[in-house]
């Protein structure tokens, strides 16, 4: 998982991200409108109180700035300054020239003239607030002068900065409070989906007994009815499965034992037939022509080949009957085994067998090395006779499977031959002379990959030669195994 990808999330961390997100994001809007309107609502307050203060003051100096009486003006000033919830730093008096008539200030410094006739037009100039004095009505004005009040503006801005610090602690609050209920709201999404997840866990390893209890009728709980309805159909599956399974069993177990034992009480015979024909040829030796020598020959020889394939069913029927548990198994020492042991024909035919490093899998040792001996004694018995016999032996790894191939110089044999050659007493080649056999390996080799959940194919050219492929799991799971694990 990337953490810098958001699809790659939890789900519960992306309900939580996400809900915290719009929740902060709505704070943050609300709280900016907040601040805005109280930076407005402020403003506007000391805005009109000064406006109103200085029409007031500008009104009343009329009179003794007509008359030019100082003490009246000073009177007047004083009585504004001395108001203390309007927290005025300095009143100026101006005569229209923009000279000063009378001033007073926290700091008791008299300033010159500190703004030009121009500036005084305007209503607000910085911090301070001019009025002009006039006399007349609205058809002939007199200007007298000019009021001018200067405020210490330092209160409203601590005002502004505590409704700032409250509003912004009231944000984060409220954050906090909405980073709970987001952790709150993730977990009652995704409390359901986590059971879920563990009890799918649970089936996919073979305990098919986990149920999830949630009594919601949402989605979510439809989703957790509809997982229990599929735990119980599994179950019922799974039980008919073992029910068949173990019928499969028994009938294939029954099948061998009657292949056992068809084979067992047909070779008995046999052999007598064998026996008696030769005892026969020996007494009747000089009493019998060529014909009747010749017919003995063949009843001994067929009862031969009776013999040998009611050996292949008895070698067929003991790849099931006569199995071994599956260990661990170094196929490369058993193909370097069954190799050695094949020294000696190959050196009568200057033949070669190439074996790459094989892997170890769960196998039968016995039939593994069965399945071994019957493909490379099919590839030095269909050898052609212009060219010495050459086996390759190589594996392929793909996934949790491993997959053996088998290939030969030999004669090779039609492709629309492939699956045919895996049947029972099935031969190719009819020549008994020369291909000796019972039509049994191959079967064999077909059983014994079967036995151990595997495949076996072949694929081949005529003149070229064969190339067997089996693919085979590398560790070995029965049924009992997935449903008890």
């Amino acid at each position: 998982m990337t953490w810098y990808r958001a699809s790659d999330w939890p789900i519960k961390t992306k309900v939580f991200v996400y809900t915290c997100l719009v929740m902060m994001l709505s704070v943050c809007s609300v709280t900016s409108l907040i601040l805005y309107q109280s930076y407005q609502a402020i403003w506007n307050d000391f805005e009109v109180h000064a406006d109103a203060l200085t029409s007031f003051a500008a009104k009343d100096l009329e009179l003794p700035v007509m008359i030019a009486q100082q003490s009246d003006i000073n009177r007047i000033i004083n009585s504004v300054f001395s108001i203390e919830s309007a927290h005025i730093q300095q009143i100026r008096v101006l005569d229209p020239k923009a000279s000063q008539i009378a001033f007073i200030s926290r700091d008791k410094t008299s300033p010159d003239i500190l703004v030009t006739k121009q500036q005084l037009w305007s209503d607000l100039i910085e911090d301070a607030l001019a009025d002009p004095i006039e006399i007349g009505d609205n058809n002939r004005r007199e200007y007298l002068g000019y009021v001018e009040i200067s405020y210490d503006l330092t209160p409203i801005m601590k005002n502004i900065e505590a409704i700032l610090v409250q509003t912004l602690i009231l944000a984060a609050l409220v954050i906090a409070l909405a980073c709970a209920a987001g952790y709150l709201f993730a977990n009652a999404i995704t409390r359901p989906l986590s059971r879920l997840q563990k009890a799918a866990y649970g089936v996919a390893k073979g305990d098919l007994s986990r149920h999830i209890t949630w009594t919601s009728e949402d989605e979510l709980g439809e989703v957790v009815r509809a997982f229990n309805n599929m735990v119980d159909s599994l179950n019922r599956a799974t039980e008919a499965l073992k029910k068949i399974n173990r019928k499969l069993k028994q009938s294939n177990e029954d099948l061998d034992r009657f292949a056992y034992v068809v084979s067992h009480d047909l070779g008995a015979p046999l052999r007598r037939i064998d026996d008696f024909t030769r005892i026969l040829s020996r007494t009747l030796d000089e009493k019998i022509d060529d014909k009747e020598r010749k017919l003995i020959e063949r009843i001994r020889r067929a009862s031969e080949s009776g013999q040998e394939m009611m050996n292949g069913l008895l070698q067929l029927s003991r790849v099931s009957t006569r199995a071994k548990p599956f260990e661990k198994t170094d196929l490369t020492l058993i193909a370097h085994k069954i190799a050695e042991d094949c020294e000696f024909t190959l050196k009568q035919l200057n033949g070669q067998i190439h074996i790459d490093t094989l892997p170890s899998i769960d196998a039968d040792p016995l039939q593994i090395t069965q399945l071994f001996q019957n493909l490379i004694g099919n590839s030095l018995k269909y050898r052609r006779d212009d060219i010495p016999p050459e086996i390759w032996i190589s594996s392929e790894t793909i996934g949790t499977n491993v997959t053996l191939l088998i290939r030969d110089n030999g004669i090779g044999f039609e492709p629309e031959q492939a699956e045919m050659i895996f049947q029972v007493f099935q031969r190719l080649h009819k020549d008994q002379s020369r291909y000796e056999g019972s039509g049994v390996g191959l079967a064999i080799c077909e059983r014994i990959v079967r036995r151990m959940h595997g495949s076996i194919s072949a694929r081949s050219q005529p003149g070229v030669g064969s190339t067997f492929s089996i693919t085979l799991p590398r560790v070995q799971v029965s049924l009992e195994d997935v449903t008890h694990d």
